[in-house]
């Protein structure tokens, strides 16, 4: 992720292994995501600070799955456990505290 906050814009393959260590690590501010398998996985990288935000763009017509780093927790939920990213939505991550168990506040932007 781009701490230095210049603004990075990444295109990522969701990763077939549908798993926390399998998704694809979304190292970039946006991250234009495509699909290949309903259900296809994206992880968020860990060490960001808090106040981070990562926009994330499914652009496929199949949903993905966004999965927190490890320790971390997405909208409240177990920690993790991931969300469903459906198929061509903008999704804003915001880190509303970092470190060991991060957590993380993810809102559907638009639908594509």
């Amino acid at each position: 992720m781009a701490q230095s906050r210049d603004l990075s814009v990444i295109a990522a393959t969701a990763g077939t292994t549908v798993t926390q260590a399998g998704g694809t690590v979304l190292n970039g501010d946006v991250c234009l995501v495509t699909v290949g398998n309903a259900g296809d996985a994206v992880t968020l990288p860990a060490n960001l600070p808090k106040g981070t935000l990562v926009h994330l763009v499914n652009l496929s017509a199949l949903a993905a799955v966004l999965y927190p780093p490890v320790g971390g927790a997405i909208n409240g939920g177990s920690v993790d456990n991931s969300v469903v990213v459906a198929a061509s939505i903008s999704l804003l991550v915001y880190v509303t505290a970092s470190g060991s168990s991060s957590t993380y506040r993810a809102v559907k932007t638009a639908a594509l």
